[in-house]
């Protein structure tokens, strides 16, 4: 009996990655009918008569997604990319939709002190995402940003290693999972 794959879906800022959920989704590795969308969000705020900046944009942030998925997952993993072109999250949103997610994985930053002080009242996209998400959003926080847009032009990148101790918290949401 065929079953239609559990989706995990993981939008990714390829100006900040963070490799938290990556981490994530190698602990997945085995889990049979699992599938897994890396995405990115080419998000211009010109507007340009000419598509060809949103072509070059979109395909290197395919390549930088694919060397991501080459370098840093499980090859037993089912990994498809994704990139849309828009607003991160009506894209966002539209693509759960899509590929019928389970989950979304979102990693996101520290938030510097000054942004805090507004944010009652500019949330960031991560919040807006985890309160009207259509299937369960699980919001890690990553680390500091870093950009690896030099290493993936040069060649592959080594992988990043996960700290074992970060895991500890999430030992029981793993846990809990069906494996």
């Amino acid at each position: 009996m065929d079953r239609t794959p559990d989706h995990v879906l993981v939008p990714l800022e390829i100006e900040r990655f963070a490799a938290e959920p990556l981490a994530v989704l190698n602990r997945l590795e085995g889990r049979p009918n699992l599938a897994v969308t890396l995405l990115h969000v080419v998000n211009l705020s010109v507007v340009t008569s000419e598509n060809r900046l949103y072509h070059e944009l979109a395909e290197s942030a395919r390549r930088a997604l694919e060397t991501i998925s080459r370098d840093h997952l499980s090859p037993s993993l089912d990994v498809r990319v994704k990139i849309r072109l828009g607003k991160p999250l009506p894209e966002i949103r539209a693509e759960v939709r899509e590929v019928n997610a389970c989950l979304i994985i979102l990693p996101v930053f520290p938030v510097p002190r000054w942004r805090r002080l507004f944010a009652a009242f500019t949330p960031t996209v991560a919040e807006k995402l985890a309160r009207n998400a259509p299937c369960p959003v699980f919001v890690l926080r990553a680390g500091s940003p870093s950009n690896h847009r030099d290493r993936w032009t040069c060649g592959p990148a080594e992988p990043v290693p996960a700290d074992p101790r970060s895991w500890e918290r999430f030992r029981p949401i793993m846990a809990s999972s069906p494996a």
